[in-house]
């Protein structure tokens, strides 16, 4: 297999260029920093929008997460990908 056939899922793309990837990244990192987490949540899309506000109102994720998750001081790094 030629290295230009090879499947580009199996190399690191950086997304600190992405404005909106980066400020989330630089405010999970001062959370991180700055207070205490006993629970964390590593995933992608589905992950986080559990931060999600709707509307549409079933697109309202937040109570959801803060009903299971919010008194537990958990952090969501989610990230989806694009």
């Amino acid at each position: 297999m030629q290295a230009q056939d090879a499947n580009p899922a199996i190399h690191a793309v950086s997304r600190m260029q992405t404005q909106w990837w980066r400020e989330r990244f630089l405010r999970k990192q001062h959370h991180i920093r700055h207070t205490a987490c006993d629970l964390v949540w590593f995933g992608d899309s589905i992950t986080h929008n559990w931060e999600r506000h709707g509307p549409p109102a079933w697109q309202d994720f937040a109570p959801v997460w803060r009903a299971y998750y919010g008194d537990r001081r958990a952090i969501n790094l989610g990230f989806r990908g694009g």
